[in-house]
Parts: C-alpha cells; structure tokens; sequence
C-alpha cells in the first residue's frame, strides 16, 4: 500500500522542489531549527522557570507521551523518507524512519496545547497557520512524504484531545496518592512502555520521563518560594547549562567505545538525571547558592 503511494507522492515532492528558491530555503531550514534535538532544552527551562511551571508540566508530559507514541509508530511501520527513494531531493539530511512526521504531531500538540492552556481560542486561526506551515517545511524540505505530515497531525489530535479531557481529573487524583506510591506508579508507568519497544530514542523518553515524575514528587513535598524576576532568570540559565552539560556528556559517550551494556547503563542515568535536574535538582541548587549567599553576606 505505501509502495504504490509513495510513487505518487514522490510526483508532487519533484515538482514541489522545481520551485524552490534561496529565500524559501531560509525560511524552512528556520522552521526545521524547532524540530531539532536541542531545541526543547533550550526552551523547557524558561518557560518552567519564568513563565508558568505547571504550564510547562502539562506541556511537557503530553510531548513525552507524543515522542514516545511517534518514535513506536516509525518502528512499526518502518517507511523510508524521500530522500531514500529519490537522491537528491531533500535540503537536508534526517536519521531514521519516516511515517509518521514527528515535526508535524508535535506542532498539533504544541499550538493546540498553548491554546487550551491559555484559553485564547481567539488565536485558533494563527494556530492553524503554523500547524500548516510546519507540516509543509517537512515536504519542501524533503524530509517527508504529504502521508507523513497528514497522519502526524491525525496522530496528534488523538493526543491532544484525550489528554486535555482527563487531565483535570488525573491532576486531581495524583494530589490525592502519598509519595511514596507515587514513586512506585510513575516507575512502573513509565518503565513498563520499555516493553513496548526497545528502539533507543523511546527509551531515552522513558527515562527522562521517569526522573522528571521523581523531581516533581519530591518537588511537592518542598513549599514554594516567590523568586523575583531576575532570580528566576538566573534559575532558568542554571537549569539550561546544566540541561546543556548533561546533553554533552551524552554525546560523548555515544562516541566512546564501551561494552553496550555500559554504554546504555550510563546513558539511561543520563537521561534519567536529565529529567530530575529540570523539575528538582536546579531549583535545589539554586535554593542552596541562595542560601548560602544570604549566610555570606
């Protein structure tokens, strides 16, 4: 089935790339800087730390589940990108398999999330267009199929729309649960999608998700402190270099020749170690650097 659709989609990708032009090609390898790696450790930490960090909870939790259902739909179906049928025709290169466009999800569930949040549905129609702008740099680039883009945004409104309606609730009964089963469910939550598949981008999704669920719980045990703005600024570039620091290490690991099981044991704490410094381990440090700073002077 797919055989017989790329052919036809790969007609409209050919005449799609006769039109491009040097001021196009700006504009979307810009748009595709929000599709890369680096991005969301860039962004998490302001927007936690300076804007609204149960806004960014809820953001960030439906992303993880929406990376994670992404990256087990490429495993499962396994579809090559258009630049593995037809050299030439991308801008740029991407790893791994193509259906369905992550790109494409995630911006209906970012926008869509940002819009529910903040309850301006004014703003639906400028959503609208910027859900249709990223899907579309995906085929101008030639990164993916029109399928790809189609079923990311049907993907992503599976999500979304489940998530904003049980979200109360399960908000709700998560205050309710002590600590300490807390730990064991969001372990055991989390850790059983390892099951599920093993391909290492998910399992980097699971572990994050696990040590960020830990910060959050030890985190609610903590009272809040009203920081100025100036101080949240600074806790947000502490969170972001040590976001940066941990990133680092990871890809240095990945470059060095150890035993696998080594490898992806340090890698997995990494990850892990990645998720508690976003929701706890910052703020602690922070807290403490205050503290002490106080004591001195």
């Amino acid at each position: 089935m797919f055989e017989q659709l790329h052919l036809m989609e790969l007609n409209f990708l050919s005449a799609l790339a006769d039109l491009r032009t040097p001021l196009y090609d700006v504009f979307f390898r810009i748009l595709d800087l929000f599709d890369r790696e680096l991005f969301p450790i860039l962004f998490l930490p302001f927007l936690w730390y300076c804007y609204d960090a149960k806004f960014a909870t809820r953001l960030f939790f439906i992303l993880i589940i929406s990376i994670f259902c992404n990256n087990f739909c490429k495993e499962f179906f396994s579809q090559p990108r258009p630049f593995e049928l037809i050299e030439g025709i991308e801008l740029i290169k991407r790893s791994g398999y193509g259906f369905p466009s992550g790109a494409a999800q995630n911006a209906v569930i970012v926008v869509g999330m940002i819009t529910h949040l903040t309850k301006r549905y004014y703003l639906i129609p400028l959503a609208s267009v910027a859900i249709l702008l990223m899907g579309f740099s995906r085929l101008y680039l030639g990164v993916h199929f029109p399928s790809d883009v189609l079923f990311g945004w049907l993907i992503g409104l599976s999500i979304l729309v489940p998530y904003c309606y049980a979200l109360p609730r399960i908000e709700r009964d998560l205050r309710k649960i002590p600590s300490v089963p807390l730990y064991i469910i969001a372990f055991l939550a989390f850790g059983s999608l390892g099951f599920i598949t093993h391909s290492p981008i998910s399992l980097s999704i699971i572990t994050i998700a696990i040590g960020s669920s830990f910060g959050l719980i030890y985190q609610r045990s903590i009272p809040d402190e009203n920081l100025k703005k100036s101080e949240q600024v600074k806790l947000a570039f502490l969170t972001l270099c040590g976001l940066v620091i941990i990133f680092g290490v990871i890809k240095a690991l990945q470059l060095l020749h150890m035993p696998l099981f080594i490898e992806d044991s340090l890698i997995g704490i990494s990850y892990f170690t990645m998720g508690l410094w976003l929701t706890h381990s910052a703020k602690a440090t922070y807290a403490r650097y205050r503290k002490n700073g106080k004591k001195l002077a």
